[in-house]
This record gives structure tokens, sequence and C-alpha cells, in this order.
């Protein structure tokens, strides 16, 4: 397992309690709700040691089983070295707000893409469009990238732009 703060691998040494055990019961003119068990795993990380904790659902009885995540909230994904700030703390940032709103997420992705074009690529046109099609007319950019490059734009045009009125905007 991998530490969801640090991203470093770490093994699981979890502590475990019970959190809540429902009994099955019975309501009148409704179904039967069925046992539902709660538990909690903690653990510390110990190079970053910061705490996980996961919560654990099971019902025995409808043979349901799951773990959450419960802290911290979004996990961290994994950034190469040779990724400098101000890039990331923007994919970084980017990745931390996913699980809570993907239109945020995809918004922070574009703006993170258009920076590495103006700062890395040197382009010199003002919006996005014409950003990429500039790295990918003078870098000769394959055309699997280029695709990808121009899928982050939409995607983040759509994440900024939302809304039915702007969806012309988002994807042009």
């Amino acid at each position: 397992m991998k530490c969801p703060h640090c991203n470093v691998a770490i093994h699981e040494i979890l502590t475990s309690g019970a959190i809540a055990n429902n009994p099955a019961v019975e309501r009148p003119g409704q179904n039967r709700v069925p046992l539902v068990v709660w538990t909690w795993q903690h653990m510390r990380c110990p190079e970053c040691l910061e705490s996980i904790i996961y919560l654990n659902l099971a019902s025995p009885e409808i043979g349901r089983q799951e773990r959450f995540l419960a802290f911290p909230p979004t996990a961290v994904r994994p950034i190469a070295p040779e990724v400098v700030d101000p890039y990331r703390q923007d994919f970084a940032e980017a990745c931390a707000v996913l699980a809570l709103s993907p239109k945020a997420s995809a918004a922070l992705s574009r703006r993170c893409l258009q920076a590495i074009l103006r700062d890395k690529a040197h382009t010199k046109s003002k919006d996005l469009f014409d950003q990429i099609e500039e790295v990918i007319t003078l870098a000769a950019v394959p055309p699997y990238i280029a695709g990808d490059l121009h899928a982050v734009r939409v995607i983040g045009n759509i994440g900024a732009y939302s809304g039915p009125q702007n969806l012309d905007q988002a994807i042009s």
C-alpha cells in the first residue's frame, strides 16, 4: 500500500474498532432493514506521520462489504520529481479536488497546461487552442499527443464554462 498523504510505500498495520452494530429491524409496512456493521481502521504513516483512517461497512445478510478511505479525503497522486513549481502545485491541487469537484479539477488542469505551454514552449498566442496548434506545428508533436492536448483543453473548458448556455464556448 502507498500512503495517501506522501505516496511512500508502507506496510498496512492497522488498529481496529467497531463503530456501530445496527441490528436487523422490522418496520411495519416496510421491508426489513438488514444487519449493518461499521468498523474503523487506523494507522499512522511511518514516513510522514499522518493518520490514515478507513471505514468498513459489512452486511453479512446481503453479502455486502465495502471499505472507504475516510481520511485523508483525497489521496495524493504521484508527481515525478522533474515537475517543478508552480506546475507541481497546480497539478497536486487538480488531483486533490477531483473527487470533490471534477469541473474544478478540469479547469485547474487546463490552467496548468496553458502555463506549461507559455513558460516552457514559449508560445506567443493568447488562447489555448492557438497555443496548442503552435506547439503542434513547431515541435512536430505526434497526433496522439496533439489529440490529448486538445482533450485537456476541451474538458477544462467544460469545467470552466459549464452550463448549457456556455456549452458552445466550452467546446470551441
